[in-house]
């Protein structure tokens, strides 16, 4: 047998990741790809094509295939707050992100945190909305402000000048 390092692909140019993508996309005589189908085909994996192009979506855009439909993307805040409703009966208190699982929630956890930010938001948005109902377009709003507040970049004032790590009282 003889032992032998896989190639690096640090320095691999984009063009040879458009081209794999391509090919697999052929091979599958389909015009999209979702992770799944690439990783299990494909010369690279999906997390490196994912770091290289900032999105699956931006590399399949650039390899010339239709964005490809994720279910749980399309969701609309209703049929998120109506999962949420169904779950918190059934189990009878409040449902935790670990819940969010088949076959009892149609949804995972994703579509909340794409929608609300986090898991916790989406719950208080629920809350809000399920105790006081009100239009859906507010609630739809609502979930775009708290996606736009999510993505502010950080400024450099608000950086840390220093490599120490608190925890508490202790300083590490």
């Amino acid at each position: 047998m003889k032992f032998e390092l896989d190639d690096f692909q640090r320095n691999t140019p984009i063009d040879e990741f458009i081209n794999d993508i391509r090919s697999v996309a052929e091979l599958l005589n389909k015009n999209t790809l979702t992770t799944r189908e690439y990783d299990k085909y494909g010369k690279f994996h999906s997390r490196t094509i994912f770091k290289r192009f900032s999105s699956w979506l931006q590399a399949l855009e650039l390899a010339g295939l239709q964005k490809s439909s994720q279910r749980s993307r399309g969701s609309s805040v209703e049929d998120l707050f109506k999962n949420i409703e169904e779950i918190w009966t059934r189990l009878g208190r409040q449902p935790r992100f670990r819940d969010m699982v088949k076959p009892l929630s149609r949804y995972g956890v994703k579509p909340y945190i794409l929608k609300f930010g986090s898991w916790r938001n989406a719950l208080e948005s629920f809350i809000k909305f399920i105790n006081e109902p009100q239009d859906m377009n507010l609630a739809e709003n609502k979930a775009e402000t708290i996606k736009i507040k999510k993505s502010k970049p950080i400024q450099p004032e608000n950086l840390r000048k220093t490599k120490r790590i608190f925890l508490g009282d202790y300083v590490f």
